[in-house]
C-alpha cells in the first residue's frame, strides 16, 4: 500500500491508499520538536491501531511546508518503514504549467492540491484551502497556474481574538444557527466564520469577474472547510477535505518512474 504524509504547520495528516483512492486518515499535530522515533513510533501505532502493518506499505510520497521537520520525518519513514519516502517538488510531474513566477514559492501543499483539483475536475478552477493560512489558488484550462491569495487561517485569526482581547474567551468554531446572535459566544462564532464566508464569497466573485472564469469549479479542503460550507450556498461545487492526501495519490501514479 502507499503512505501519503502531508506534514503542515499545525498538522501532520497521512493516509494510506490503494490504486483508486485513500482508503483510511488520520491526523497528529505537528510539534515543532518531535524526534524521528517519537514520529515514526506514532505513525506505525496509528496504523497499527486502523489494522494496517508497517510491512505493508511499499512506497510513501511526503508534502511539507515545514522545513525543520522534514529530515526528522523522512528519516522515520526510512527507520520504520524500510522505505526512501518521495518527497514532492516541482521536478516532479504535476499535471500543471509552473510558468508563473509566483509558482518559484509555492508551498508544496498548495501544488498537490492544484494539482488534484485540475486532475479530477480540469480547469479553470479555483482551489480554496482553510488551513493554517486560507489560500485561494487559480488554474486555467490549460492546467497553467494563475494566481494564488493567501489570507490569515479561521483558527488563527480566532486565536488572535481570544489572545488579545480578555474577556473573550476561546468558543467552538461551529456555525451559529443566525447571524442574529443572542450571546457572547454565538457572536464571536458569527463574526469569525461569517467572516470568512464573507471573505471566501467575495474573492472567488472577484476572481471570476477579473479572469473572466464564470464557470470555474470551485473546491474547497483543509480542516473547516465542512464548516464553512455549512454556512454558504452556491460558492463550492466540491468539499473535499483530503484533496491533498487524494493529490499526493494521483501525482504518485502520475510518475511511474518513482514507482
Amino acid at each position: 500500500m502507499l503512505l501519503v504524509i502531508d506534514l503542515g504547520n499545525t498538522n501532520i495528516t497521512f493516509g494510506v491508499c490503494n490504486d483508486n483512492e485513500v482508503t483510511a486518515q488520520w491526523r497528529l499535530t505537528t510539534g515543532q520538536n518531535r524526534t524521528i522515533d517519537e514520529m515514526g513510533m506514532n505513525l506505525v501505532w496509528l496504523l497499527e491501531n486502523g489494522g494496517f502493518k508497517a510491512g505493508d506499505i511499499h512506497d510513501v510520497v511526503i508534502s511539507s511546508v515545514v522545513p525543520k521537520l522534514l529530515y526528522p520525518l523522512t528519516r522515520a519513514v526510512n527507520n520504520y518503514f524500510r522505505v526512501e519516502p518521495i518527497v514532492v517538488t516541482k521536478e516532479l510531474e504535476l499535471g500543471l504549467k509552473l510558468i508563473v513566477p509566483a509558482t518559484k514559492e509555492l508551498g508544496s501543499d498548495r501544488l498537490v492540491n492544484c494539482a488534484a483539483a485540475y486532475k479530477l475536475y480540469g480547469g479553470p478552477v479555483i482551489v480554496i484551502d482553510y488551513g493554517t493560512a486560507t489560500t485561494y489558488d487559480v488554474i486555467d484550462g490549460d492546467g497553467e497556474f494563475i494566481t494564488g491569495i493567501t489570507a490569515p487561517g479561521v483558527k488563527i485569526s480566532a486565536d488572535a481574538l481570544f489572545e488579545k482581547a480578555a474577556l473573550l474567551g476561546a468558543v467552538e468554531l461551529a456555525m451559529p444557527r443566525s447571524i442574529l446572535a443572542t450571546n457572547t459566544a454565538e457572536s464571536l462564532q458569527c463574526g469569525i466564520l461569517f467572516g470568512c464566508i464573507g471573505e471566501t464569497e467575495y474573492i472567488v466573485s472577484r476572481l471570476k469577474r477579473e479572469l473572466s472564469m464564470p464557470s470555474a469549479v470551485v473546491a474547497a479542503t483543509g480542516g473547516l472547510c465542512r464548516v464553512i460550507a455549512s454556512g454558504t450556498e452556491g460558492v463550492f461545487d466540491h468539499v473535499v477535505p483530503a484533496l491533498t492526501l487524494e493529490g499526493l495519490r494521483l501525482i504518485y501514479n502520475m510518475n511511474p518512474r518513482i514507482k
